[in-house]
């Protein structure tokens, strides 16, 4: 059964617990599809469930990367961490429904995502306001695991956002 919503809503009002979603591994059929993680974050955030997501993490945009270092690696698109964090908590306040966070986690653009200057995050005209980006991090969305330290920051780099 891929409908993570029992399993979620059994966590609900437990302190000290948070739910897990592997975003991604070494083969491309690791990786799970975009509707998958959006079903897990719109449950997590209806049962008011903290996760964290392991597991492919590695880039800020969603786009296609090879899966390890080695020579001549096998390629597949992985997710974004800027999307994924983006999309939790713009669905935890509501701004956005399950299906537009699919598109939300699709989103290969970088320039979809903007900084204003008032203090808030825009995706494809959906803003979010950054204190309430900070508390999603803080309180729902509350970390990631990437076996890459370098990539993620290399990255944020080369798009200017560091």
């Amino acid at each position: 059964d891929d409908d993570p919503r029992g399993m979620i809503a059994a966590l609900a009002g437990q302190d000290g617990v948070c739910a897990k979603i592997r975003c991604g591994g070494v083969k491309p059929e690791m990786i799970p599809p975009a509707e998958q993680v959006a079903g897990f974050v719109a449950a997590c955030a209806t049962a008011a469930v903290p996760f964290k997501a392991t597991a492919g993490l590695h880039h800020p945009i969603r786009g296609e990367y090879p899966l390890t270092y080695d020579k001549n690696p096998p390629k597949a698109v992985m997710h974004g961490f800027i999307n994924l964090v983006v999309g939790a908590a713009m669905i935890r306040k509501r701004l956005i429904d399950q299906p537009t966070l699919v598109e939300l986690l699709e989103e290969t653009h970088p320039k979809a995502f903007e900084l204003t200057t008032d203090d808030a995050i825009v995706w494809r005209g959906v803003k979010l306001d950054l204190v309430s980006l900070a508390d999603a991090r803080e309180r729902f969305f509350i970390g990631y695991g990437s076996c890459s330290y370098a990539e993620p920051i290399d990255d944020l780099r080369g798009l200017g956002w560091l």
